[in-house]
């Protein structure tokens, strides 16, 4: 009769790896500002086709890597290109998409950008649209506890806490325009560029 083996304990599974729960990430690489650069310039003319196709790209790449507040900001501004160009149900589908890839709590400057899509939107007569993206930022919102009322009172405050024109208009690293309201301040005198993650000093 062969001799019992002792019984071993099998080693515990590895941790699951929870993407969403790290730390804070570096900005894009230079060859993504290079893109980021050309989708801001391609806004500013005008050619909202252009512009989205690039964010769009940014983004997937960005989700790739396991960036999703990266990503999500970027497919929020695809988002907001498409309904500049009357792409309304596009628009929709993408920005209802960003508020889904910045997973819970929702972060206050997509939050704040998927306002800006609502208000396209509307500016642009698609009213069913910019409800279907308020419906999913509602949604959003309440899983942290907070509604899109109290998240207005907290970007004015935030913006009134902020001088007049110390914020630069553009970042200057990809030429980003720059809201006090989706930008993240680290400090009174620096904030995070929200497209690259370029760091501005307040002037």
């Amino acid at each position: 009769m062969l001799p019992r083996r002792p019984f071993r304990r099998s080693p515990p599974p590895p941790p699951l790896r929870r993407p969403f729960l790290r730390p804070p990430l570096p900005g894009l690489d230079p060859r993504a500002r290079e893109a980021l650069i050309l989708a801001h310039q391609a806004m500013e003319r005008g050619d909202t086709v252009a512009a989205a196709r690039i964010f769009h790209r940014l983004a997937e790449a960005c989700a790739r890597q396991r960036m999703p507040l990266r990503a999500a900001g970027l497919l929020m501004e695809a988002a907001v290109a498409e309904a500049a160009g009357g792409e309304a149900n596009r628009a929709a589908e993408d920005g209802v998409r960003a508020l889904a890839f910045s997973q819970a709590p929702l972060p206050e400057r997509v939050a704040a950008s998927a306002e800006r899509l609502v208000t396209t939107l509307r500016q642009g007569g698609h009213e069913t649209e910019a409800a279907a993206v308020e419906k999913a930022l509602d949604s959003g919102l309440g899983s942290a506890g907070t509604t899109r009322q109290a998240l207005r009172e907290r970007m004015t405050a935030a913006a009134q806490a902020q001088r007049p024109g110390r914020l630069p208009a553009r970042c200057a690293t990809c030429g980003g325009p720059l809201l006090p309201a989706e930008v993240a301040w680290h400090d009174p005198d620096t904030a995070e560029c929200p497209y690259c993650g370029g760091v501005i000093k307040a002037e």
